[in-house]
């Protein structure tokens, strides 16, 4: 069985996405340079990374779950945008569009994947329903997230990355029944140090627009230490507290841990590219602390 490298990936799903039948704006879009070189350190190459724990998957369903795998994300992220008020009026109809064309493509290839009675198809919509009932979830502000109640939000959250493990777990005739469950715990792993990083830099959006934030709950708790209340500052400051608190360093160094051990459950699968896209977003991660520190020096 050939495995494709990065480079091949990238590139035939570049590929695909040109020769199909998607309108030119879509395809520019889903193809320029600054978003394939964006998307290139995890979703383009997300599926791919995967494919070797599933025995003999050829490369023509490679390409196709590649190439399903890059719109689906790229159609739920800018759907995202709008439910979660990211952008209103006039401003949701690119998106929006967008989103319908990705999301649209992307089940029909999935649909050559799979037959019409498949029971993969139970699965399938059954991660949808649970990546919608997210955005329910998240707008009950009230609702306290504690740890465990942040990684259920983001098995919701993150649903459809699961989906990934689901249908090579599917295309394998299920044979690989201990990789499949070993890649859901690493996935459980990965999307909390992948998530981690949003919930500080999304703070003050998320207070705006009423999204409930574990940043947000973590603060609230150290708060009082500083005889603060949260109720007389504004969203930016309160954003700017997760900072000088020293919050936004500690949680930045729970999502390296996380990422520690999504690789440490997944290294007995001999999964390379996927370590290396982890490293990728860990390496960003102590940059970021870098330069955190950097800030917070030239303050005090």
């Amino acid at each position: 069985m050939e495995i494709l490298s990065m480079d091949q990936t990238i590139q035939s799903v570049i590929q695909t996405i040109r020769s199909s039948a998607l309108p030119d704006p879509i395809k520019h879009w889903l193809t320029e340079k600054e978003r394939v070189q964006s998307q290139k350190a995890l979703f383009l190459c997300f599926a791919q990374a995967l494919v070797p724990g599933f025995g003999g998957i050829d490369k023509s369903c490679q390409i196709k779950l590649n190439t399903l795998v890059y719109l689906g994300a790229s159609g739920i992220y800018e759907a995202d945008k709008v439910y979660d008020i990211q952008v209103q009026g006039l401003a949701i109809q690119t998106p929006l569009i967008q989103s319908h064309f990705c999301l649209v493509e992307s089940q029909r290839i999935l649909s050559r994947l799979f037959e019409e009675e498949a029971p993969f198809w139970n699965t399938y919509y059954q991660r949808y329903w649970n990546h919608f009932q997210e955005l329910t979830q998240s707008k009950c502000i009230n609702q306290r997230l504690d740890f465990h109640e942040y990684k259920n939000l983001l098995r919701h959250k993150y649903a459809l990355l699961y989906l990934v493990a689901d249908i090579l777990h599917h295309l394998s005739d299920c044979q690989y029944v201990d990789h499949y469950e070993r890649l859901n715990e690493t996935l459980e792993w990965f999307t909390i140090g992948y998530n981690i990083p949003n919930e500080i830099r999304g703070l003050k959006t998320d207070l705006d627009t009423q999204v409930n934030n574990y940043a947000w709950w973590r603060l609230l708790e150290i708060l009082p230490e500083y005889g603060i209340n949260a109720g007389e500052l504004s969203s930016e400051e309160l954003h700017k507290m997760v900072y000088f608190t020293g919050l936004a360093e500690r949680m930045l160094e729970e999502s390296l841990q996380a990422f520690h051990k999504a690789k440490e459950c997944v290294r007995p699968l001999g999964l390379n590219l996927f370590e290396g896209l982890i490293d990728a977003r860990m390496l960003r991660n102590k940059k970021e602390m870098d330069i955190l520190h950097e800030e917070l020096a030239s303050v005090f």
